[in-house]
């Protein structure tokens, strides 16, 4: 939902993962400081931030928003105001209670409460999502997936982004499944294998290593299936540590700081949003729940499920399939390869089926793309090279 903007009030839609709250930015002055040139900064800066607080992927934290104003106004303020740079916006955003939120409900116009309301009835609160894509910026894109770090394989990643050097991209898009989470996933625990806080280490290295082969690429990681056994993992085993998580770090429960992204300057992506790279789809492959069903390969289950062009990982297969519809328009689905082991413990024969890749896209000024879905062969003498 678009903010709402009045003289008075400015609503916005500010979303977790399942409560939706509704905040008012007051007009009006709060008691003690609020009403002081400090209260009226604060003010001006959530409006300024407004989008910011809003943003579905990743909202900006209250307390973020007051180091920001704390680090911009030394005259004003010391690093021992964060606390209370924080309380003025939660009140200013009505989350300060409960007694607070209610009156800045029935502070907004009757217009904005609905018709059922004003009758002295009301229907449910939704908490409906709308679905809207995550835009990339770029236009020489390089796309890597399924690397399953720590049983990632360096030569197939460094052939893969020595080809992206030579393409000159300019942004390089992470589309699931970097890392395992092996210990963290519902599966049987075997052998003495990389623990939770080994996989994050190596999760650094590779990051820090991906931004100094890239100094001055746009860089995005996108969540898959595998990142997201984090989030699940916190809800299920501690679920009142998860809640506390949330209300720190937003969607993410502290992911996004553990990997050091904002550090690496890399833009988080959750794990079930849709991407736009002009006209082109691109998603990791699990949002459709599960594998989708591929009989001739996985580039046709995903056009049988997509119904329109897009680019996916997942599947650990490089693959590609294009239809065209009655308006005469082109339809084409691609499924790209990993950077991975092939033939893990736990399907010893998966190089039947998968193997390693990665791909690039261009971009075009109306929206319009290019696909170059390349398989990586490694030779008799361990050479690899592209296809």
């Amino acid at each position: 939902m678009r903010p709402y903007r009045m003289e008075a009030l400015a609503i916005v839609c500010f979303k977790y993962t399942k409560v939706h709250f509704f905040i008012f930015v007051k007009t009006n002055t709060m008691a003690g400081s609020e009403s002081k040139p400090e209260g009226e900064l604060v003010k001006r800066y959530i409006e300024k931030y407004l989008d910011d607080l809003n943003d579905k992927s990743e909202p900006l934290g209250k307390k973020t928003l007051a180091r920001i104003i704390v680090r911009d106004n030394p005259e004003m303020f010391t690093e021992d105001d964060v606390d209370n740079v924080r309380r003025m916006i939660r009140y200013y955003t009505g989350q300060g209670g409960e007694k607070q939120r209610s009156k800045k409900i029935m502070d907004a116009p009757p217009a904005h409460r609905g018709a059922a309301q004003i009758r002295g009835k009301s229907i449910p609160e939704s908490h409906a999502r709308r679905h809207k894509p995550f835009e990339i910026e770029g236009k020489r894109i390089g796309i890597i997936s399924d690397v399953h770090i720590p049983y990632h394989d360096p030569a197939a990643i460094c052939a893969a982004l020595d080809y992206f050097q030579k393409k000159e991209v300019d942004t390089i898009l992470m589309n699931g499944d970097i890392l395992d989470f092996w210990k963290i996933s519902r599966f049987l625990k075997k052998g003495n294998k990389p623990d939770l806080v080994e996989e994050i280490e190596a999760g650094r290295e590779f990051l820090e290593w991906l931004r100094w082969q890239f100094p001055e690429a746009r860089i995005y990681y996108k969540l898959g299936n595998h990142e997201a056994r984090w989030e699940l993992y916190l809800w299920e085993k501690a679920g009142e540590m998860a809640k506390a998580l949330e209300m720190e770090f937003g969607q993410s429960l502290g992911f996004a700081q553990f990997l050091h992204l904002e550090e690496y300057g890399i833009t988080y992506i959750p794990d079930n949003q849709q991407i736009k790279a002009g006209k082109l789809n691109i998603i990791h492959g699990h949002e459709f729940g599960g594998s989708f069903f591929n009989p001739v390969n996985a580039a046709r289950g995903l056009f049988m499920r997509a119904k329109a062009s897009v680019l996916a990982g997942h599947n650990h297969q490089t693959s590609e399939h294009q239809e065209g519809n009655i308006n005469g328009d082109a339809i084409a689905c691609w499924s790209t390869g990993c950077l991975c082991e092939l033939a893990p413990e736990y399907r010893p024969f998966a190089f039947t089926k998968w193997n390693l890749g990665a791909a690039w896209v261009e971009v075009y000024e109306d929206g319009s793309f290019m696909v170059d879905n390349f398989r990586i062969i490694e030779d008799a003498d361990g050479l690899y090279s592209i296809r």
